[in-house]
């Protein structure tokens, strides 16, 4: 894969997390039996594009990661010893994805907060999704009887 295309990757990937980030309830609704796993695919998507961007891209300077580095190591001790107490891997992945993949996402904020064409982009979304949010809301307090189930329906 070239530089280019590990961007556009990098790209579609944090795009897509944050246009999962505005469907996040609606889909919940429509998945009731799964609510985790939408929030899996949104944060791996999101943690995905960190560890490309903090292992394969040149654009996020890997000196700022080593200094996450002594959090990272006590958290992940404290993961395990959760993990080694309550025998959970839901709870041992929440809080690995909470507690120590921050660096992860330290490098997903700083792509966007130094890259225009990008943060341009992600801006346009959120605008997007907003406004998108903000017409669901006003359907589902008027009119919630007459959408369909996975935007009526309370979570």
């Amino acid at each position: 894969m070239t530089e280019g295309g590990r961007f556009r990757t990098v790209e579609i990937l944090i795009l897509a997390g944050v246009a999962i980030a505005f469907v996040d309830e609606s889909v919940r609704k429509a998945l009731p039996g799964a609510p985790i796993l939408v929030t899996g695919v949104k944060d791996l998507l999101f943690l995905l594009a960190g560890f490309l961007l903090l292992f394969h891209e040149r654009t996020v300077p890997r000196r700022y990661a080593t200094y996450f580095l002594p959090w990272v190591l006590v958290t992940f001790a404290s993961a395990v010893w959760v993990f080694t107490r309550f025998h959970s891997v839901v709870l041992l992945g929440a809080t690995l994805r909470t507690y120590c993949f921050v660096p992860l996402l330290f490098a997903v904020g700083y792509h966007l907060g130094s890259d225009e064409a990008s943060r341009r982009r992600v801006i346009r979304i959120f605008l997007v999704g907003g406004i998108a949010a903000i017409a669901v809301a006003f359907a589902q307090e008027y009119g919630r009887e007459a959408l369909p189930l996975f935007l009526s329906a309370r979570v």
